[in-house]
Order: C-alpha cells, then sequence, then structure tokens
C-alpha cells in the first residue's frame, strides 16, 4: 500500500507544479500584457486569462482521475488479497464461498467502496461516493456541471484517508475474520 501512496505524491507533485506555472502565467499576463499576450498568443488578455482558467479546471479533472485510478489499482489489489485469504479458509460457509467466486475485479466501484464501508467509515464511504460521480463526470464527458459536492482538496484527503485506513488491517495469520 505504501506504494500507492507515494504514487499519490508523485501526481500531487505534478499537479502542484503546473497549478503554479499557470499561476506565473496568469499574473504575467495580468501585469504585462503587451509583452506576454498578443505578442505571444495573438489573443486578448481576456482570452488568454479565460484559457487559463479552462486550463486549471481541466488539470484538476486530469489530476482527479489519476488519482482515482491508482485508488481503484489498491483497492482491487487489497481486496483481491482478502478474497484469497479468506477463501483459503476452510471452515468457510458455502453461500459465503459462492459470494466470493464472484471475482473482485468485476466488482463494480461502488461495491468495492461499500465493502470497505465498516474500515473507513460511513460518511467517508459517502464522500467517496461523491468523488467517484465527478470521476465518472470527467472519464464520461456528461453534460452540465460538474457534481460539486467535493472539491479537489477533499477528494484528495478523502482519497489519502482510504488508503492510510486500509494501510492500517495487514493481512497474515494474526487477522481475525470477523475485523
Amino acid at each position: 500500500m505504501n506504494s500507492s501512496l507515494d504514487r499519490f505524491q508523485a501526481v500531487w507533485r505534478w499537479h502542484r507544479i503546473a497549478v503554479r506555472a499557470l499561476d506565473v502565467l496568469e499574473n504575467e499576463v495580468k501585469q504585462r500584457p503587451e509583452s506576454h499576450v498578443e505578442a505571444i498568443t495573438g489573443e486578448s488578455q481576456q482570452v488568454v486569462l479565460t484559457q487559463v482558467g479552462d486550463c486549471r479546471d481541466e488539470l484538476e479533472n486530469f489530476a482527479l482521475l489519476s488519482l482515482w485510478a491508482l485508488f481503484e489499482e489498491a483497492i482491487n489489489d487489497w481486496l483481491t488479497q482478502r478474497v484469497q485469504w479468506v477463501g483459503a479458509v476452510p471452515e468457510l460457509d458455502e453461500g459465503m464461498r459462492k459470494g466470493l467466486s464472484k471475482r473482485v475485479q468485476h466488482w463494480s466501484i461502488s461495491e468495492k467502496i461499500d465493502a470497505l464501508k465498516a474500515l473507513i467509515g460511513e460518511d467517508v464511504t459517502k464522500d467517496l461516493h461523491a468523488v467517484r460521480k465527478w470521476r465518472d463526470w470527467v472519464a464520461h464527458r456528461k453534460a452540465g456541471a460538474r457534481p460539486a459536492a467535493v472539491d479537489f482538496e477533499m477528494a484528495q484527503s478523502l482519497l489519502t484517508t482510504a488508503l492510510a485506513s486500509l494501510e492500517m488491517c495487514p493481512i497474515g495469520e494474526a487477522e481475525a475474520l470477523s475485523r
């Protein structure tokens, strides 16, 4: 799980650098439009500032997609390991065995998040579904306004909190099934 958090950090780093670069460009366009706007872009100051704003939104959407992909991968790995471990227990109820036979990779992400509710908490689970809706809106380019339940910083925090909670649940012979 540490590698997932490290990979999250890498996304945050490039996102922060890109945001800072947009800040620099925006300040230059505002302070010295004569040297940076029309000479370079051939556009008016207002058009360039609008494009910078649009770029910020797209950058945030792209970073969210990247973080969500890493989050899904981590959840898949975590659940797959647990299903394999629990499935190997000979005393396992037949109904439970059948339920586990459905491969984790085929569960919807909503099912996966709900399966972790006891570990990550009901509020985090609800908020992760809000982040998922934003991710779906970005990935599928749905019409209308972006779902506004969470902002980018909150999404980062939620994903990190969920991964950290999973990290605190190692698997091994000492693990209890009732956890």
